[in-house]
């Protein structure tokens, strides 16, 4: 698709499922006068002749005269995502319609969309850096609060005005360095060798702090897992609900309800984690209990916070064994809204370490204070980064290591010299391998391998 940027594309920009609207979105050279020739619009307009960033509403023809009603917002070159002609087409959100628009927009000219098209398209004509495009990804995948944000912090352009400088400072060594091979045969140094390897090493040292500054994009991508576990009727799906604020868990008074996995993210502090439910750890079970109770233990074995749920109102010597056994970070005491008093509820003998919450998981009592409590136990990679935080993929980081090998061998190339021009085609060489590989992380330096695997990884009509 990056040799095929002239013709006219078009796919469903709206996630799949029923909405109240739906996006059909058209780019490229053609796009308006197939809009001229299939949209009614409300007020009288020439759509060929209407300057861009305008919304109309009116009326579709489909094919067998088939008329929808809808809007569509209308974007000209430059001014635009991609900086070609756009249209887009907003209608009911119901899949046939949206496929019904889509099939008519490619019979009249256009083609199918390939996945990310329209932001490659954006990057290809220099409206966006490498970088952004991924961040348009990042929006897309985005499952939290804390993933949305990394994504806008790379849409900011933080990484790219940090690298942007340091390029800069490369390509001007470069030409100092290249312009002594030029003038190898005149008495002339463009550059010493010791104040070569000076502003080598300040680069170096920025880009060694900003890969050890920066913060890892894809810890944004993992939640911490908090596992609730526990006796069987403890009350552990209806403290799920409440946590979560779903109705994800069926709740029973019958003991053995929950048997599978069950998961939903919460908030907690300034962050989010994952809540898992699982099944009853009861001594005595057997068969098809045994089996979802070892699963129950392997999942808390993985947990970054294990919370024990027991009832208050039962008071079990066995309770305190599984405690030992299973190590809980936090003990939660459920049903207090059942006792009267201190005296009439179970209170296990706890280990060090341990914190002791009670709770009513059907009145909501005691649920901000354990809230507080996991989130001092969680380390929270998944935190909202600051509006200043600098971000970097595997591929950033790669690029960084890449470019600092470049540099120290570019170093180590000016000493035990007294000219730079001894040595300058090799230097020369070193400087042109580390702009390209810092190149790579805003776009400026491209292969088509690179598009691929980062396009590739895009949703159709993005």
């Amino acid at each position: 698709m990056y040799d095929l940027t002239d013709d006219t594309i078009v796919a469903i920009s709206s996630p799949p499922g029923r909405a109240m609207r739906g996006i059909v979105r058209c780019g490229g050279p053609g796009s308006i006068e197939i809009a001229a020739t299939i949209f009614a619009p409300k007020v009288t307009v020439d759509l060929l002749t209407s300057p861009g960033f305008r919304r109309y509403d009116g009326s579709i023809t489909l094919e067998n005269d088939c008329v929808i009603l809808g809007e569509i917002y209308l974007f000209r070159s430059p001014r635009s995502y991609t900086r070609q002609d756009l249209v887009e087409y907003h209608v009911a959100g119901a899949a046939p319609v949206l496929a019904m628009l889509s099939e008519h927009l490619l019979a009249l000219g256009s083609r199918q969309a390939e996945p990310g098209e329209f932001t490659a398209r954006a990057f290809l004509n220099g409206a966006i850096d490498l970088t952004r495009a991924e961040a348009v990804a990042g929006m897309i995948r985005a499952r939290s609060d804390a993933q949305l944000h990394a994504a806008n912090g790379l849409m900011q352009g933080r990484l790219n005005a940090k690298t942007t400088a340091i390029l800069d400072n490369l390509a001007g060594l470069a030409a100092l360095v290249e312009a002594d091979i030029d003038f190898a045969e005149e008495p002339i140094d463009f550059i010493s060798p010791v104040e070569l390897r000076e502003k080598l090493e300040g680069l170096r040292l920025q880009l060694h702090e900003l890969a050890t500054s920066a913060t890892s994009a894809e810890q944004f991508d993992v939640l911490p897992r908090v596992v609730l576990i526990g006796p069987s009727n403890a009350g552990k799906s209806t403290l799920m609900n409440r946590l979560t604020g779903l109705d994800r868990a069926i709740c029973s008074p019958v003991a053995g309800t929950t048997r599978d996995m069950l998961s939903a993210p919460m908030r907690v502090g300034h962050g989010e984690a994952l809540l898992i439910d699982s099944a009853g750890v009861d001594a005595d079970s057997a068969g098809l209990m045994r089996t979802a109770a070892d699963r129950s233990t392997r999942a808390a074995d993985t947990a970054a916070v294990r919370l024990f749920v027991h009832d208050v109102t039962c008071p079990d010597d066995a309770v305190e064994e599984m405690i030992d056994r299973l190590g809980p970070h936090v003990v939660v005491g459920n049903k207090i809204d059942l006792v009267r008093d201190d005296k009439s509820a179970a209170n296990p003998t706890l280990r060090k370490n341990v914190a002791y919450c009670r709770v009513s998981a059907k009145t909501g009592v005691g649920i901000e204070e354990l809230l507080a409590v996991i989130d001092r136990h969680l380390d929270m990679p998944n935190a909202c980064p600051a509006d200043h935080t600098v971000l970097l993929t595997a591929r950033h980081r790669l690029a960084i290591r890449e470019t600092i090998a470049s540099i120290e061998r570019a170093q180590s190339l000016t000493r035990d010299v007294s000219h730079v021009s001894e040595t300058a085609d090799l230097i020369a060489f070193e400087i042109r391998e580390a702009l390209d590989s810092l190149g790579t992380i805003a776009g400026s330096v491209t292969t088509e391998d690179l598009l691929g695997r980062i396009f590739g990884s895009f949703c159709i009509g993005k």
